[in-house]
Order: C-alpha cells, then sequence, then structure tokens
C-alpha cells in the first residue's frame, strides 16, 4: 500500500471534519436543508482535492524515479 502524503491527510481529514460537523449543525441543530447540502459538497470537494493532490505527488514521485534509472543507464553508457 502506497503511504498517504501527510498534507493529504490533514485536508482529508479537514474536509470530513466539514461534512460531518455542517450535516450536523444544519439537519439538527438549525434544519436549514439548503446550506447543509452546500456545505456539505464542500467539504466533500476538498476531499476531492486532497485525493488528487496525493495522486499528483505518487505520479511525480513515479516520473522521477524513471528519470533518474534512465539518467543512471546513460551515465554506466558513458564509462
Amino acid at each position: 500500500m502506497k503511504k498517504i502524503s501527510n498534507w493529504s491527510l490533514v485536508g482529508l481529514f479537514i474536509g470530513l471534519s466539514f461534512a460531518v460537523l455542517s450535516a450536523i449543525r444544519y439537519f439538527l441543530l438549525y434544519p436549514d436543508t439548503d446550506k447543509a447540502l452546500a456545505y456539505i459538497v464542500l467539504g466533500m470537494l476538498i476531499c476531492a482535492v486532497s485525493w488528487l493532490y496525493n495522486r499528483q505527488m505518487r505520479q511525480s514521485y513515479s516520473i522521477q524515479a524513471v528519470e533518474d534509472y534512465l539518467d543512471d543507464q546513460r551515465f554506466e553508457k558513458m564509462k
């Protein structure tokens, strides 16, 4: 399993917390359906951006590893 970056974990936690707390507030304490849906969607968007950031970072690491491998191959041929 790949390790999730710390920033992604923070973003996922914040987004999920925001969505859950907004649902509690606007569904149970002060019933207001349109605000509840808007804030839950906003929390899910924060989670989505955090997930995409993590995917982009893993892709970046893969590309860097391939670049390093190819550079090493070129260096070995020069010897």
